[in-house]
Parts: structure tokens; sequence; C-alpha cells
């Protein structure tokens, strides 16, 4: 039931991704990470591999952390 439900949000995790734009010219764009977060959740999910979850868990952490570093730098300007 959960691994389940698990699939059921990764492919809408996808799907959203794939809405948002994958890239902006040949730069990645804003559905990019989220787009491989919830592939790795239904691959996780389907399999059983544990591993992949955390993994998907941390590569939606360090993309959460550097959009909010990124906002700070552009909010606060270039400390000189």
């Amino acid at each position: 039931m959960f691994a389940g439900c698990l699939v059921v949000l990764g492919l809408y995790i996808v799907w959203n991704a794939l809405a948002y734009g994958y890239m902006r010219g040949t730069t990645p764009g804003p559905g990019f990470f989220p787009f491989w977060v919830g592939l790795i959740v239904v691959l996780a999910a389907s399999t059983g591999a544990r591993a992949s979850l955390d993994a998907a868990i941390v590569i939606a952490l360090i993309g959460f952390l550097s959009t909010v570093a990124y906002a700070t730098y552009v909010e606060r300007g270039d400390p000189q």
C-alpha cells in the first residue's frame, strides 16, 4: 500500500516537473530537479530499494538549500 502511494506521488511529481520545463535553452529549467527526484522515488518504490529513496531525499534537500542560498545572495547583493 505504501509503495503504491509512493509510486503515485512520484509520477505526480514527474508530471508537474515536466509542466515547469525541463530545460531553458542550454541550462536546466525549474522542472529539472523535481523530474529526477520524482523518477528516483518511482524507481525506489517499485523496486523496494530503500537507498534510492534516501538519494532522492538528499537531492531534493540540496536543490532546496541551493535555491535558498541563491535567493539570499540575490537579495543581499555581492558582499564586498
